[in-house]
């Protein structure tokens, strides 16, 4: 009976060990009848059948214990399973799948690595079964339930992610909210999951902060790009080197690209105040990618480009993630590119002559704009006011 146990606890069921599909709320007397369990409608759920009748009352609640475990094990794996080959789908079969993308492969990865430990305990309780034959249940439940807050934490992180079918980044809202527990080992496991699912959010903050470009090919990051609009650039206006040369005066067209700040996608752990510096960031770096008659073209974080690669491998690196520490690095970048902002527009586009122009022509400054006003419409004032100019009517 103990080997038909161990494949219940690794998810396989049997005659010994029942697998009931509980699409409705069904409720089981167990077999000496004294107590009365009711089961959830989405799960399904192992139970001892009550045809053996040589178990004793002490034994049947033991193995149910164990079997809880099972369930909770076995309907992860089914997630597993389920969803782990998402991002090789069609988008018709993605749309059926429903979850999909990025952060729920991470998820699944995440998912292996924690329920490794739990594999290895049932590989050691058959060797150790296999050794000695006089094994007793007991010793199996004192290795076994030490999982059980882990897997039914693990359970519900897994039921409200399909429940609020939730997508990208905010996948990884609900494991941040879920690693706030009191119990060590689920704490420990809950942190692994985050730790893989911003594997995949530092991934695409590089290319967004460092690089100025989105890649997020299932619309799983806070920022979106609404559109590809082609505008035309007058070579000879541009006076680029010589990848762009051409006829002056040639027209070629340029991709202006607009972003959107997706407040709904943040995870709770990543401020409004912090993701705006980070949209900030990213589209700056697109002004200055975008512009390529300035001579500081791809100097925007060159001299600490290799800096903030670093800083952000080891928050990448880091199995707890601190929000100081995070935020910390995103104003040194913000700082850095604000920087080069200034300069770029104080001084290389020399706003101050832009600002004396406006000043000379529409504030008075010089005066000959408004002198000429006058002077054309100087015949239209003078004549009386008709129905048609009158203000008002």
């Amino acid at each position: 009976m103990l080997h038909e146990l161990l494949f219940a606890l690794n998810g396989y069921h049997g005659h010994t060990f029942m697998l009931l599909d509980g699409r409705f709320k069904v409720r089981f007397w167990d077999h000496f009848g004294d107590s009365l369990r009711v089961l959830d409608p989405w799960l399904t759920f192992p139970q001892v059948n009550e045809a053996i009748p040589y178990f004793h009352p002490a034994e049947v609640g033991i193995l149910n214990q164990l079997l809880d475990i099972a369930t909770d094990y076995y309907n992860i794996e089914a997630f597993i399973k389920e969803h782990s080959n998402t991002v090789l789908m069609s988008d018709g079969e993605r749309k059926k799948a429903g979850l999909h993308g990025m952060y729920v492969l991470a998820l699944c990865s995440g998912l292996e690595a924690v329920l490794e430990p739990y594999r290895q305990t049932l590989i050691d309780l058959e060797k150790t079964i296999l050794k000695a034959k006089s094994t007793q249940l007991s010793f199996i439940q004192h290795k076994i339930v030490p999982y059980q807050p882990v897997m039914r934490n693990l359970q519900g992180l897994l039921h409200e992610i399909q429940y609020k079918k939730a997508h990208g980044c905010f996948i990884l809202d609900l494991i941040y909210k879920a690693t706030c527990s009191g119990v060590a080992n689920v704490k420990e496991a809950m942190q692994r999951l985050l730790h893989e699912g911003h594997k995949v959010l530092y991934k695409q903050l590089l290319r967004w902060i460092l690089q100025g470009s989105l890649y997020d090919p299932y619309e799983e990051f806070f920022v979106q790009c609404l559109s590809e609009n082609p505008e035309e650039l007058d070579r000879g206006a541009v006076g680029g080197g010589d990848d762009e040369a051409g006829v002056v005066g040639e027209k070629k067209p340029r991709v202006v690209k607009k972003f959107k700040l997706r407040v709904e996608m943040l995870p709770c752990h990543i401020s409004i105040p912090t993701a705006e510096k980070i949209f900030f960031i990213g589209e700056s770096i697109q002004l200055f990618e975008r512009d390529r008659g300035m001579d500081s073209r791809g100097a925007v974080l060159m001299e600490k480009e290799q800096e903030f690669y670093g800083e952000l491998a080891k928050l990448a690196d880091s199995s707890e993630f601190k929000v100081a520490d995070f935020e910390r690095f995103v104003d040194s970048v913000r700082e850095t590119a604000s920087r080069h902002l200034h300069t770029l527009v104080l001084h290389l586009s020399d706003l101050r002559k832009e600002l004396d122009t406006l000043r000379s022509f529409f504030l008075l400054g010089r005066g000959e704009l408004f002198q000429a006003f006058i002077e054309e419409a100087d015949t239209f004032l003078q004549s009386p006011p008709t129905a048609a100019t009158q203000f008002g009517k």
